[in-house]
Formats: C-alpha cells, structure tokens, sequence
C-alpha cells in the first residue's frame, strides 16, 4: 500500500494535479512552443527586407513600391518617423533625389557646376561628373550639353585635344579624353 500511495504522490507531482495546477507542465510545454515559434517568426521577420525603387518606372514601378513598403511596414510597430527614414532610405538614384533636402540638392547643383578636373586624373574626374550628373536635371537628357560640360572642366592640354575632335555625348568625351 506504501508502494502505491508513494507512486501516486510521485505522479500527483511531476503532473501538478496535486498543488491544484492541472496541465500547467503541459501549458508550459505549449508557452515554449508559441514563445519558439515566435523567436523563428522574428528571426525570419529580420530577413526579409524592404524593396528599393529607383524611379525609373514612376507610375506603375512606384505603385508597386509603396504596396510592398506598405506590408513590410504592417510587419513591424514602426513610427511615422521610421517609416519616413525607411522609405527614403530604400529610394535609389533618380528616386532618391526626390526626397533630398532642398539644402542638399542647391550644394549637389553647385559642386556640379563648380567641378573640375584639377589634379584628378580623367578617370576620377568622370566619376565625379557623373555622380553629381544625377542632380542637376537639366543635363539629364541633353548628352551634347552634357559633352561641353564635362569638356570646360577638364585640364587645358585635354580640353584642347578632345574639343577639336567634336565629341557627341559625354562618353564620347572620356573616350577621347582617355587618349
């Protein structure tokens, strides 16, 4: 009869029934489970990663931007704040002068029109011009304007050499700069 009644208690608790906590091993089992589960849904939450646009499709390509910006933003408690800083962080070249500050873009604009080759060799020179290229929206489609600009702000010896040649666009100009 000890044997049994010693049993018994041993059952009673492991199980919880006799302090009165039916199932509260059993709840525990299901917390760490959900609590589990949780931590592999945030640990996959981390992977995924809002779109970039680059402004380069506006209407339909921006639509389906914001839609995606829009679920990646229900996946998380962000504030106004954050999803400002986000979006703006995820636009890409064109785009991402959209949202420049004013301050930035007159700065972009000048060093555009101020930038010359100087002690740069052409190769450093054309990247420079190129970058700052994305700023001034005038030049954006004009690749003879583009070729006279990127020409008054090479060395003298270069300008003299490519100009006579006539180039027509802008990498014609570093081709023959690069000679």
């Amino acid at each position: 009869m000890e044997d049994h009644r010693a049993k018994q208690n041993d059952i009673e608790n492991r199980s919880g029934i006799k302090n009165g906590n039916i199932g509260n091993n059993r709840g525990a089992e299901i917390d760490n489970r959900r609590e589990n589960n949780m931590l592999e849904l945030s640990k996959d939450l981390k992977k995924i990663t809002p779109p970039k646009f680059d402004g380069k499709q506006i209407a339909e390509g921006a639509e389906n931007w914001l839609n995606e910006m829009e679920n990646y933003f229900e996946l998380r408690d962000f504030s106004k704040a954050t999803k400002a800083l986000w979006g703006s962080y995820k636009l890409i070249g064109e785009a991402a002068s959209w949202w420049l500050p004013q301050v930035f873009f007159v700065e972009k604009v000048t060093k555009f029109h101020n930038l010359r080759q100087g002690s740069l060799i052409v190769q450093q020179y054309w990247d420079k011009f190129v970058k700052l290229l994305n700023y001034v929206p005038m030049y954006k489609k004009d690749e003879k304007g583009q070729a006279n600009k990127f020409i008054l702000g090479i060395n003298t010896n270069i300008e003299a050499k490519v100009d006579m040649h006539g180039p027509e666009n802008k990498n014609d100009v570093l081709e023959k700069s690069l000679k």
